[in-house]
């Protein structure tokens, strides 16, 4: 007897999941892998993949203008050129462990562990159709000095991206591209 898989959207982030079809499903409250957010399974919205989207579990498939204006991180100073795409909700970066909660794991230099495994959060919200608002605040409060454009975050602030903005971590250099033109200016605001 084969399982029957339903194709759902998170109704938080946005994530096109799959999951099982179980008896009782629909009386369950799952908590989305990508943004943690717990929600009752009626919030779900059933999805349908289209045969030119990627259709991996877990994954969020965007068209390319959506993709855009959720913007990346791109390490500074890479050979590799490395880029780390953003995903509509919670972003967790963090160094490479084998646990951690960080949905943006960063492959460091050899020695360099001054990065915590969860150590800032990009939350990346929808305002209008393709126009997103990047903000970047700390995961937990006792972390290594992090800075955006020279300013140091500090727990509990959050800090409004805009495109070619510098975050300076310990190891690491990222810089926040993003192809909203209509990204707000850096403003300080309370999470």
């Amino acid at each position: 007897m084969s399982v029957q898989t339903i194709n759902l959207k998170c109704p938080h982030c946005g994530a096109k999941l799959r999951a099982k079809m179980v008896e009782g499903i629909e009386k369950k409250s799952p908590i989305c892998p990508i943004c943690k957010e717990k929600s009752p399974f009626t919030e779900f919205i059933k999805d349908t993949v289209r045969k030119d989207e990627s259709a991996t579990d877990y994954g969020i498939a965007t068209n390319s203008n959506a993709t855009q204006a959720l913007g990346h991180l791109r390490v500074m100073n890479d050979a590799k050129a490395t880029i780390y795409n953003l995903q509509e909700g919670k972003n967790i970066i963090g160094r490479k462990a084998s646990v951690s909660n960080a949905t943006i794991q960063l492959e460091l230099p050899a020695g360099a562990n001054r990065i915590s495994r969860e150590h800032i959060v990009i939350n990346v919200v929808k305002t209008a159709p393709n126009i997103y608002k990047h903000s970047v605040s700390l995961y937990k409060q006792q972390v290594n000095e992090t800075f955006v454009c020279d300013i140091e975050l500090e727990y509990g602030i959050c800090l409004v991206l805009k495109h070619g903005d510098v975050i300076k971590m310990p190891d690491i250099t990222l810089r926040f591209e993003c192809k909203d033109e209509e990204a707000e200016e850096a403003t300080e605001l309370q999470c």
